[in-house]
């Protein structure tokens, strides 16, 4: 029998799109798991956070 754990990446963040862009860029560049999901909760409702996300060579989901 094979198990499988999926991995799901959930980050908050809350206009501070430059700690944002930091820190996805630190962990993109240093993780070794094999993330499933990217889920990004903008809890400020400001749309720019879709300029960070689309800067990173990685599919996000976007919660608002």
């Amino acid at each position: 029998m094979t198990s499988s754990t999926a991995i799901t990446f959930v980050l908050t963040s809350c206009a501070r799109f430059d700690l944002l862009s930091e820190t996805l860029a630190s962990f993109l560049a240093s993780n070794t798991a094999a993330i499933e999901r990217y889920v990004i909760v903008e809890d400020s409702g400001d749309r720019r956070v879709r300029d960070v996300l689309a800067s990173f060579n990685q599919t996000f989901e976007l919660i608002f």
